[in-house]
């Protein structure tokens, strides 16, 4: 019997026989063992297979990635086929025996899982600086903003104002910035620039905006439209009046269309309030006043200027056309042939302070044109007459003319009325003494308060009053005056105090002394003489020749001359202890003021004695300050 193995193949042969191994097998066929084609590298698998060995044979299995019959392998295209795991964002690129993943464009991620690039906020846009970019999925869009025009990758500046897409008030001024445009009212409206309205007058402009000009700009009273006009923003401190003139050949003798003229645009017939105003008017006009005024008489016939009044939007208003209360100066005038519904006229304008005017009814003289206000603007009130005089703010005030009641406000928060004697240089009047009276008597306590008494007098009288000047008027001069503002003296004391300061405090300012007063030692008496022929005294008639003025014998002698008792002017040491001031230590006795005294200043006759001094009555006496 052959010893072949059980796998093996017997052969028989002459005499004997052989064994063989099969295949995959390897042996002398008496012993076959297995053979790893695999290892052993005869199997027959696709290189991109995976040969798997088995018992006398093996298996090939095409790899992942592939597909076929492990002997042949066929690439798969796992891209085409579907069964790559790319992100729905990304892209698959087939690889031999694979896949691979790329986000696609605007996304960051590893091809598997994508996620979206917000290019906006990377910064990695290419939007113009114009533009708004607005991030999409994977991408972004640009688009340029409001005011430019383009892709919104290029964007150019649109000008609005050329295009006409603004939205500006048609009073406005349109001007193009980048990617905008601005409105701006003119300086004679008001508004945002998107809306402008005209202000109604040059003092609504003015106090809107007080650094306007003096100049031409255009109002709108809301009645008859919109008109240019000239606006006076300099006189009476910067009052701002409106005054402009119509000419017009239907103007002519009746003063009435005149008026009906000027209320069809909203306005009245100009008023000139003061002289610094009516001034400017007349330069304003070629050098002439206005030819009507809205000046009326306050009662039919009305004679004066005095007895007249402006009428500004309806309302009394003070007014100036005369330094006097004269409009004539040809003649008187107004002369009382007016009634109260009929303005003075202009007759001449080359004449007089500001022409010459007439008060007949309802007449013109000067025809053909019309100067018109909204007569809305008025001086403000100064600190002092002195003040006011200085800007030329002065007005018809009284009988006199410029001189009369003003309102004042030394404190800047309490106005009030006070006498102003603007002839004389802008002095306020402080107080009236009458010396029929004690009120400013010796020991009167209205020295020493601020009581005001009495009415500020709209013509200079005889009445005692005490302004409220009195206390809170400073001042730096003081005039004493002797029955009319003719006959006067000033003392210059250059204190800066009110005239109740001088009797309150003690105070004393001297213009003059001699003798025991120990002031200043003149040798001389020009100081005394000057004083009483100021005053329109040849000489004092009284207790003594050095006693002249107002006195209070409490314990300061008050305004004017004081003196010792030598009852004549002569002789040695006749002007000892003669003191010329304001607020003076009272000095006098039988001892020539070694002791003291009780001083007296002639004058008040009932502050003296209570006697008129050889029948003479020593009144009225007038203080003002300035």
């Amino acid at each position: 019997s052959d010893n072949c193995a059980a796998i093996a193949t017997c052969t028989n042969s002459a005499g004997g026989f052989s064994c063989a191994c099969p295949a995959g097998y390897s042996g002398d066929g008496t012993t076959c063992t297995d053979a790893d084609e695999c290892t052993l590298g005869t199997d027959t698998c696709a290189a991109e297979a995976t040969c798997t060995n088995t018992v006398g044979a093996f298996t090939c299995t095409c790899n992942a990635g592939y597909s076929g019959d492990g002997v042949t392998c066929t690439d798969d295209n796992e891209c085409t086929l579907g069964t790559d795991n790319c992100s729905a964002n990304a892209a698959c690129t087939n690889t031999a025996g694979s896949f691979t993943c790329a986000c696609n464009g605007g996304y960051s991620g590893d091809g598997v899982t994508c996620t979206n690039n917000d290019e906006c906020t990377l910064g990695t846009d290419n939007c113009d600086a114009n533009a708004t970019c607005a991030d999409t999925l994977g991408a972004f869009t640009c688009a340029c903003n409001s005011g430019f025009s383009g892709d919104g990758v290029t964007c150019t500046d649109l000008d609005e104002c050329t295009l006409g897409t603004d939205d500006c008030d048609a009073l406005a001024t349109c001007t193009n910035t980048t990617g905008s445009f601005t409105c701006a009212c003119p300086a004679e409206a008001s508004g945002d620039g998107r809306t402008c309205t005209y202000f109604t007058s040059c003092r609504a402009l003015l106090t809107a905006r007080p650094t306007t000009a003096t100049g031409d700009y255009t109002i709108d009273t809301g009645i008859g439209g919109s008109v240019l006009v000239h606006c006076d923003m300099d006189s009476d401190g910067g009052a701002g009046y409106t005054m402009v003139r119509f000419d017009d050949a239907s103007l002519v003798g009746v003063q009435s269309a005149y008026r009906a003229f000027c209320a069809a645009r909203g306005m009245e017939v100009i008023v000139p309030r003061t002289r610094a105003h009516a001034q400017a008017i007349r330069t304003w006009n070629a050098g002439a006043p206005p030819n009507l005024v809205n000046v009326f008489p306050e009662t039919n016939g009305a004679t004066g200027l005095y007895t007249w009044e402006g009428r500004c939007g309806g309302a009394s208003c003070g007014f100036w056309l005369s330094n006097s209360n004269n409009a004539g100066c040809l003649g008187f005038e107004p002369n009382g042939d007016n009634n109260t519904n009929d303005a003075i006229y202009l007759i001449n304008g080359g004449v007089c302070d500001y022409g010459h005017w007439n008060d007949a009814n309802g007449v013109m003289s000067i025809t053909g044109h019309v100067l018109c206000s909204t007569n809305d603007a008025g001086p403000p009130v100064y600190a002092s007459c002195e003040a006011a005089l200085l800007a030329e703010s002065v007005q018809n005030a009284g009988p006199s003319g410029i001189d009369g009641a003003y309102t004042i406000d030394p404190t800047g928060s309490a106005p009030f009325a006070a006498y102003c004697d603007m002839t004389g240089g802008g002095f306020t009047l402080l107080l009236t003494a009458d010396g029929n009276s004690t009120f400013w008597g010796n020991n009167s306590p209205n020295w020493y308060d601020t009581v005001t008494s009495g009415t500020v007098p709209v013509t200079l009288g005889a009445a005692d009053f005490k302004s409220e000047a009195y206390s809170q008027l400073d001042t730096n001069e003081i005039k004493l005056c002797y029955a009319n503002t003719s006959q006067c003296y000033t003392f210059n004391h250059a204190l800066g105090i009110s005239l109740f300061e001088f009797f309150d405090t003690d105070t004393s300012y001297v213009q003059y002394s001699s003798g025991s007063f120990g002031y200043i030692d003149t040798g001389s008496d020009t100081a005394r003489t000057d004083f009483i022929s100021a005053l329109g005294f040849s000489s004092v008639v009284a207790r003594s020749c050095y006693w002249l003025g107002i006195n209070d014998t409490r314990s300061i002698s008050a305004i004017g001359l004081l003196g010792d008792a030598n009852s004549g002017c002569t002789g040695t040491g006749y002007h000892d202890d003669l003191a010329l001031g304001v607020g003076l230590q009272s000095c006098w006795d039988a001892n020539g003021c070694a002791n003291g005294g009780s001083g007296h200043l002639a004058g008040q006759s009932r502050a003296v004695d209570g006697v008129d001094v050889a029948g003479i009555v020593y009144s009225p006496w007038f203080v003002f300050g300035r």
